[in-house]
Formats: structure tokens, sequence, C-alpha cells
């Protein structure tokens, strides 16, 4: 096809051809490649007489153009490959090198005029690719001037693409596949797009692939909230389709906007702390942030905010799940800490409402010192333990795969 579209002028492919012929005739004069020739005619002569056999000669290719197009190959060096063939390479890389020379013939088409223009249709770009060559090829394929319309599972993909680029289709229990652009989407504006490209990265894109959403507030909740509802609710979300996707934050708001009649029709609950003001924020800064009203006036079918009356942590430190933060404290160090959480288990029944408190604080204080993050991570090896979740969490899954 490259060849085709080059337009090689008739006087070069009959010097090609020339040169074919040239080294035929070196190689027939080779005494080794002769004695071959007359070896192979006398074994032919001996298989089917005199009558029916035929002269045979050796060499690289019948002396056409034709035949010089059809005997050219493709030839690799690089990363311990010095003229290697492609079918040495795994499929990810010849994909890659079967798109780049669809590529350059399109290149050499679109110069000649009777090219009108050009479309290119590529289903999953991401087949056996690393993350980084996924993203690199797309990038790549997005500064080509044709037009180009790919399919996709791959979040490296989608986290690369603009918003306007995005088009989801959603099949639905009809039978029936839906599409939203959520560019398009009423609810978002020009602000909302440069926000949501900038926060889809390859994690929170999952969003876009997922048949049904949770939005948390960070990795804590990602790290504990399944685990915990495995063990109490025996629910496994992933079998649900449920993705959660952490914000890193409390900005909720953009993302809520993809989830509306003419955008996204997917069920997306929010699961989020009853003060969305960081403890670290000054009095200016917490005029910012948004309120748990704030985000009720987003609910709707599709939309539900679920919240506790603090923080997470405190929420999920009840007396039948401190086990698991008390093991979790052992294995951070905070022996002392990790006895007294012990203690207060054993007594879980009676504990009064002021030891209910101190337990929560030193899970807060435990996980301030460790991180959030990093004490959810090791708390989650231990949720075999826990034995209740705290309301707002179990309503929240009770809608979400209802």
């Amino acid at each position: 096809m490259l060849l085709d579209a080059v337009e090689i002028p008739e006087n070069k492919k009959e010097e090609l051809v020339d040169k074919v012929k040239k080294a035929n005739k070196e190689l027939e004069e080779q005494y080794e490649i002769k004695q071959l020739a007359s070896d192979i005619n006398s074994s032919l002569e001996n298989s089917v007489g005199s009558t029916f056999k035929m002269d045979v000669r050796l060499g690289m290719a019948s002396p056409s153009f034709t035949a010089i197009a059809r005997a050219l190959r493709v030839l690799l060096s690089g990363q311990g490959l010095d003229e290697a063939d492609p079918s040495r390479n795994g499929l990810g890389l010849n994909n890659v090198l079967y798109i780049s020379m669809l590529m350059a013939y399109f290149e050499k088409r679109t110069q000649q005029d009777s090219t009108a223009g050009q479309l290119l249709l590529i289903e999953e770009p991401e087949a056996h690719l690393h993350p980084q060559l996924q993203r690199v090829l797309f990038a790549r394929l997005l500064a080509k001037e044709c037009q180009i319309v790919a399919t996709s599972h791959s979040t490296h993909i989608s986290s690369r693409a603009k918003l306007d680029n995005l088009l989801i289709l959603t099949a639905e229990d009809t039978g029936l596949t839906t599409t939203c652009r959520p560019a398009t989407t009423p609810a978002i504006a020009k602000d909302d797009i440069s926000d949501l490209e900038r926060y889809l990265d390859a994690t929170k894109s999952v969003l876009l692939f997922a048949r049904k959403v949770i939005l948390v507030e960070g990795m804590s909740e990602v790290f504990l909230i399944p685990g915990l509802v495995k063990q109490v609710m025996n629910v496994d979300l992933e079998e649900h389709g449920v993705s959660f996707i952490p914000v890193y934050g409390v900005h909720f708001d953009s993302y809520l906007k993809l989830f509306v009649d003419r955008g996204i029709r997917k069920k997306c609950a929010v699961i989020t702390d009853g003060d969305l003001k960081p403890s670290d924020a000054s009095e200016i800064d917490k005029a910012e942030f948004p309120r748990i009203d704030d985000l009720k006036e987003h609910e709707s079918d599709l939309i539900r905010i679920f919240n506790c009356n603090t923080t997470f942590e405190r929420a999920i430190a009840l007396p039948k799940n401190l086990k698991v933060f008390s093991k979790a404290a052992k294995e951070l160090g905070a022996t002392n800490v990790s006895t007294q959480l012990n203690d207060f288990y054993n007594r879980r029944i009676e504990l009064t409402d002021d030891e209910k408190k101190q337990a929560s604080s030193k899970v807060l204080n435990t996980a301030k010192r460790f991180g959030k993050a990093r004490f959810a991570q090791i708390a989650s090896k231990y949720v075999v333990h826990a034995e209740v979740l705290p309301s707002y969490i179990r309503k929240a899954i009770e809608w979400i795969v209802a």
C-alpha cells in the first residue's frame, strides 16, 4: 500500500528490476548455487519425467517490480535486536507498527489531489501495550490531521483524551446501547470541563467505564469500605459493577454534574464526612468548601448523598469494630493504643458514651499519627474482625446495589 501511495516512476521501477536481475545472475554463477539448481533439476526429472519437467533456477525473486514489492520485509533493530523480523515481537508492538504504517500511508495519500480526506477506525489501540506506551501512542494519534475514531476500555487512554472527544456507550438492561457526550451535558460549564479534564486521571476516569459509582474523599475509604462491606454485608461491590473513586478532597460537585438525565445515566453515591471542611483549613479557607446542604441539591434518581455527622475514622470506630483498629495499631508499633483499644473491645457491650468517644478519638489520632491512608491500609488486613457498619455506609450500599 505504501509503495503504491509513493507512486514510484516507471524508470525507477525498471532500475530496481535490473538490479535484481544482476543479483540473480551473480547468484547463478556461484558454484554451490549452480550445483544445487542442477540437483533440483535432476530430482524433478526423475520425479515427473522429461516430458513434464521444467527448468529450475535459483534467485532472489522473479524479475518484476511486483515480485520485489512482495519480497520486501520490515526489519527492526534495537533493544537487543538487529534487523529482526516482526514475527519475533509481541502483538502490542506489532499493532503499533501496523498503525504507524497506516498513518504513513495516509500521509502519502493526503498529498495526492485525488484524496478528499482520511478516516481511521481503531478498535482498542491499547491492546497488549504497556500503559505508558498507550498514552504516548494516543497522544501521537491525537496530533494527526486525519479523523480518528477509537473504541477503548483503557483508563490510560481516556485520561489523556479531551472531555469533548469522549463518547460513552452504555449497554442497558433492555439490550439497547445508549450514548452520552459528557462535554455537552447541560449542567457542565466551561470551567467544569477544564476541572474534569485535570481530575480524570487514570485512576478517577474509571468512573467512565463503571456500571455504578461511589465517590469518596480519599484512600482511607477506598482501603476500608469495600472490605468492611464484604465482611459485614457479604456484598462484593466489584461483582455489582461498582467502582470506588477517591476525589482526594471534598469537591464532588464537578463529578456529580456528569450523572444527570442527559449525561451519564448511572447511579452515583457520595459517601462523605458530615463536616466537609478540613480541620487544618483556616476560617477564610473554610468558606470555600461546600456544605452537605449544597451537595444534597444534586440528589436525583441517579445521585444520592450519604454522610456521617463526624469524620470517617470516628464513624467506623464503633465498639464492635475496635479489634480491627487494635490490631492495626499494634502492627504499626502503637502498642499502648492497641492495648487500650483491645480493652475497650473486650468491654464493648458495657462501654459508656464517654468511653466510646475516647475509643473513636484514639482511632482518629492514631490514623493522623501514621497517616490516614497508611493506617487504613493496615487496618484493611484485619476487616475479618469487623462486626458492624455505620448506618450511613450501609444505606449507601443498599441504595447503590438495589
